[in-house]
């Protein structure tokens, strides 16, 4: 979506980039240019759709409020969090556009709906997780072939738990 005639060169250029990177990323994206020099609406293209917003909305208050603490010295907000009017958690982006002279004149934000994936994640943490061990444990287990394994692998243990190096152990360490 985009409104014809109203977007400065350096914010059109950024076309074909949202529109790449919300087609590469696939339905849970969206990509929004703004023209901040119309906070109130803003909203001047929009690749994909997650939060249901049209042309002419206005900015967030993440970004106008950025802009009145730090103006134009404002970075950029990376990989942040979010959660939409609906209840989608989301990952978000921010990028500042600036014109030559250092001033932000707009910004490329990007939207990911992360709902089925932290859905995906519960289930697969479900499965691979171990009942009444804490989290992180491993248990030391070694699945040896032979009789010989067996024993490596019990003097590999001794070596990694001692606090002796191997090059000043003696016959009794």
């Amino acid at each position: 979506m985009e409104k014809k005639g109203e977007l400065r060169p350096e914010l059109a250029a950024l076309i074909p980039i949202a529109k790449g990177i919300a087609s590469t990323i696939g339905k849970n994206c969206e990509v929004v240019i703004h023209n901040l020099e119309t906070p109130e609406s803003s909203v001047s293209f929009i690749a994909g759709n997650v939060t249901s917003r049209s042309l002419g909305a206005p900015a967030t208050n993440l970004v106008l409020e950025t802009l009145r603490s730090t103006g134009d010295a404002s970075e950029d907000l990376i990989c942040y969090k979010t959660v939409a009017k609906d209840g989608l958690t989301l990952k978000s982006s921010t990028m500042f556009i600036r014109d030559s002279y250092g001033k932000i004149i707009g910004c490329l934000c990007i939207n990911i709906d992360l709902t089925e994936f932290i859905f995906c994640q519960k289930i697969l943490g479900r499965f691979t997780g171990t009942p009444g061990d804490p989290p992180g444990s491993v248990k030391d287990e070694h699945f040896a072939q032979d009789v010989v394994e067996v024993i490596e692998s019990l003097i590999q243990h001794v070596i990694d738990h001692s606090k002796v190096p191997v090059t000043l152990m003696h016959k009794e360490d």
